[in-house]
């Protein structure tokens, strides 16, 4: 009956707008689209509802019975009043269709274009609510799916849209449908999760056109990503205005990320799911398999943005993630900088929750862990260079300068002689200070790079203006992050971008420095428009941060710390030193700088940092330092191991669970098994340059 009401009071809607008229299919879609606007008409969409329901009554279908009832076959499947209801609906969506299209016959069933679309917003309130008085324990949504099944001949296509993703999971196989009266619709439309996406009117973004301050503003920011917020800044030339605008739609992210309209609560006061939410969106996070942790990304979709890239057919599980969306990542950084001031350690105290309970991917604790670093160094970065120009409102997508990062991501000592480090590919280069000295990074969140054609200062380029840095997913990847790098304040393009390009590793014993000397740019063909022609000195930046390194044991400090030139000690408690080790690169390996212009080698500013704690990183406090052991832990035999002292680590060692090197090969007689070795190296950075 429902149905049934609605084609009449659409059609008669429809005849009223046409009059006497004839017009184009396109014509009458947007006059009836503008007809239901609440801007235009408000009470419209309202009355049609409260007409259709208020006729959709008991005498109604008594009057439709009495029509339809020559037409029922007594005995059968189907009761009158379905028979009636379902006749009666059909009849009326046979004359909407032909007022809409003249045109249109009965049976053209192998080219049906759509005539009608219908849409069901919050779906997912038909599948939590059973259909009254039925003995198959029905929801609404299988009723739906019923009456539609007597639609399949007509022009019109049925949508329904949720953002709660257990939608999906409701679409039965045809053997399963709780409906007879499905039988012959063959199998069910997986849902489509395609929605629009950057797709803001002047969209494009041309080279050489935009600079830093322009991206970093809310109305760009907003064109990317849904067309959830660009909308309601067209037509707005005041700048008053625009700065009002930009402050509440800001907090209007914040809000919709979270879920709750208290963006200034406490972290201790907000729920875990958007605590987990804020992380995801700057980190990129992966989830481990399971239905537990699939229910805990569906609470993300509904109620935290996180966006549905496709549900598989056999409906088990989603691919879901958190796109670049600038604005939004905007929102998290400010949210999160919001949660600091109560809880300087949230980022890390949230990974530790979900990576203890196996929520998250532990296959990648290393990157996670190396993207928590650099995030954090550069909040930090962007406060120190933007905080007194901004007051009180300041936005992360500024950017920071490369020296300040620098600065924020290493100890202090240790940045210091970074920065006053040279390339080590080049002879009679700049110091990392001169050659950075105006250069920008901008990143508030990250990207997976699936191909390694975007691994270039074209991709530097594409990410510097969404703010984004990119994670190398591509199997022949031998760079783990890449940063963009603006190195001049001028026109974004190509070529003012380079790069830093991260190397993560999580091994408990340290590489040597010439095990990395293949992170070339030249080798991944990092700068775009470099050729035999051009003088292009663009510098570069490699880090290799091997987390896994711990501190070196007492008993054998002293064979690390040869040849080692300690510089400082950040704390009398730290059990190891800070170290700077400045790794001389023969010069048959290096060219002059005029050679450098002739081979186009760029100046690589290379650095190698061995450890997980304050006397490397900055941002790690001396408190932290378990928390970042915890998350970096292998959890094998020995890790796990109950007690943890060294006698009871050999007295394991020496029940053979696996072979090294050591006093567990006490019983042969041969100095390169017996020996005691290294196993672990001491912290400390590595600065590889030119040497005399």
């Amino acid at each position: 009956m429902f149905f049934s009401r609605l084609f009449t009071a659409v059609r008669e809607r429809l005849q009223l707008l046409l009059g006497q008229s004839t017009t184009s299919y396109e014509t009458l879609t947007k006059d009836w689209r503008d007809h239901l606007r609440s801007d235009k008409f408000p009470t419209a969409r309202d009355d049609l509802y409260n007409d259709v329901i208020a006729e959709a009554t008991e005498e109604f279908l008594s009057n439709i019975r009495q029509k339809h009832e020559p037409t029922w076959m007594k005995g059968g499947a189907t009761s009158i009043d379905e028979h009636a209801a379902s006749s009666e609906a059909i009849e009326e969506l046979k004359n909407l269709v032909r007022v809409i299209d003249p045109s249109w016959k009965m049976g053209e069933v192998s080219a049906r274009p759509v005539k009608i679309v219908l849409y069901f917003d919050e779906a997912h309130e038909l599948v939590q609510r059973k259909a009254p008085t039925n003995y198959y324990d029905k929801t609404l949504y299988d009723v739906f799916l019923s009456v539609f099944n007597d639609f399949l001949s007509l022009p019109i296509f049925a949508i329904f849209l949720s953002t709660v993703p257990h939608i999906a999971y409701v679409a039965p196989t045809q053997n399963q449908v709780r409906s007879s009266r499905a039988a012959a619709s063959g199998p069910l439309q997986p849902p489509i999760t395609g929605t629009p996406f950057d797709c803001a009117p002047d969209f494009l973004v041309i080279p050489g056109t935009l600079t830093l301050e322009d991206v970093s503003a809310v109305p760009f920011m907003v064109k990317f990503g849904r067309p959830l917020f660009w909308p309601m800044f067209r037509d707005i030339q005041n700048d008053v205005r625009i700065l009002q605008l930009s402050t509440s739609v800001l907090k209007m992210a914040r809000s919709k990320l979270i879920c709750d309209t208290d963006v200034d609560e406490s972290f201790d006061h907000s729920s875990a799911a958007a605590r987990l939410a804020v992380a995801d969106v700057r980190l990129c996070l992966d989830y481990e398999p399971g239905q537990q942790n699939q229910m805990i990304v569906a609470e993300l979709v509904t109620s935290h943005m996180r966006m549905v890239y496709s549900v598989p057919k056999h409906g088990q599980y989603m691919h879901s993630g958190y796109s670049s969306e600038p604005l939004l990542a905007e929102a998290a950084a400010m949210q999160l900088q919001q949660w600091r001031t109560t809880r300087r350690t949230a980022l890390i105290d949230t990974l530790q929750r979900y990576m203890g309970n196996g929520v998250l991917d532990l296959g990648e604790r290393g990157e996670v862990v190396a993207r928590v670093l650099v995030t954090e160094a550069y909040d930090r970065a962007v406060l120190r260079d933007h905080s007194r120009d901004y007051g009180g409102r300041m936005l992360f997508s500024l950017g920071c300068h490369v020296t300040t990062f620098i600065e924020e991501l290493f100890e202090d000592s240790i940045a210091q002689q970074i920065l006053d480090g040279r390339p080590d590919n080049v002879a009679d280069g700049l110091t990392f200070r001169e050659a950075f000295e105006d250069a920008s990074v901008r990143f508030t969140h990250f990207a997976k790079l699936d191909d390694s054609l975007v691994a270039s200062t074209d991709g530097m380029f594409a990410a510097f203006v969404r703010g984004m840095a990119f994670i190398a997913k591509y199997d022949e990847a031998v760079i783990d992050l890449f940063f963009p790098v603006l190195l001049r304040n001028e026109l974004l393009r190509e070529e003012v971008m380079t790069g830093i390009l991260v190397q993560v590793k999580r091994r408990r014993t340290a590489r040597t420095v010439a095990a990395y000397d293949d992170i070339k740019a030249e080798d991944i063909s990092f700068f775009s428009t470099s050729n035999s022609f051009t003088e292009d000195r663009r510098p570069y930046c490699t880090i290799v941060m091997e987390l896994g390194v711990q501190p070196a044991i007492l008993e054998h400090a002293s064979k690390a710390k040869k040849g080692v030139r300690n510089l400082h000690t950040q704390d009398d408690t730290q059990t190891s030193p800070s170290r700077v080790d400045i790794k001389q690169v023969a010069r048959r390996k290096l060219r002059s700088a005029a050679e450098a212009r002739t081979k186009l080698v760029h100046p690589r500013y290379n650095i190698y940092a061995y450890g997980c704690s304050g006397t490397v990183y900055k941002g790690i406090m001396l408190e932290d330092k378990d928390k970042y052991a915890f998350l970096l832990a292998s959890h094998d035999l020995l890790s796990e191991h109950p007690r943890t002292s060294d006698r009871a680590i050999a007295a394991v060692r020496r029940l053979k669970p696996f072979w090294t090197v050591g006093k567990e090969c006490h019983w042969i007689q041969n100095t390169s098994l017996g020996n005691s070795v290294d196993e672990e190296e001491a912290e400390g950075i590595v600065i590889s340059q030119y040497g005399s």
